[in-house]
């Protein structure tokens, strides 16, 4: 192989090496941010508990103190399992391709709210439920009273959005570095004659 196909064999592994680093600066913003809002979710249900408990003053009533802690303890429990759930959902929340998205940042934060949806927001909701405290589920949609954004607040999606970004630029320098890689290789072997046409079926070249 002549000295192009060295320099794009070595413009490949420098795109790939940068690839591998962008891949690992994704993965950890992720963490983190899963992590930032599995902090604050325990004191996100307690705080939507008391404002429950003060919207049904008779429920809150006929559970009297040592109802209203277990109560409490019950959705303590309930909060520690969304939480390690949480934190151990990074490969497994949809995160959006930056390459596909304007605003990334709105992307990641839906991302979170489909995962938190339905069986982590139910579960929650379920203690509620079990206490005697209205959860809104008199229709076919289920429960009203626990939905994702509740629980995630404003979480700081701006360091993955950015991750995201930089991870897909990475990608798509691979796959032209990876090209044109290639090209020089298949030429090098190829050596001289005329450029090549459209392929059939191509637009270049009608048959």
């Amino acid at each position: 192989m002549d000295h192009m196909s060295n320099e794009t064999s070595q413009s490949l592994r420098e795109a790939q090496a940068m690839l591998a680093q962008a891949q690992k600066d994704a993965d950890a913003a992720e963490q983190e941010c899963l992590d930032a809002v599995a902090f604050d979710l325990p004191e996100r249900i307690q705080s939507l508990a008391h404002a429950v408990a003060l919207a049904e003053p008779d429920v809150t009533r006929g559970l009297g103190k040592e109802g209203v802690l277990r109560f409490r303890a019950d959705l303590d429990q309930a909060s520690k399992a969304v939480v390690a759930d949480l934190q151990s959902a990074t490969k497994t929340v949809k995160w959006p391709d930056a390459a596909d998205y304007h605003d990334t940042s709105h992307d990641v934060h839906s991302a979170l709210c489909s995962y938190l949806g339905g069986r982590l927001v139910d579960s929650i909701a379920a203690v509620f439920k079990n206490h005697g405290f209205d959860v809104g589920d008199r229709s076919s949609r289920g429960q009203s009273l626990v939905y994702p954004a509740l629980l995630l607040g404003q979480p700081q999606t701006s360091t993955v959005a950015a991750a995201l970004k930089s991870l897909a630029a990475a990608k798509s320098a691979v796959v032209k570095a990876k090209k044109a890689d290639d090209d020089a290789d298949v030429n090098d072997l190829w050596g001289d004659g005329p450029e090549p046409s459209g392929l059939p079926g191509s637009s270049s070249r009608e048959w």
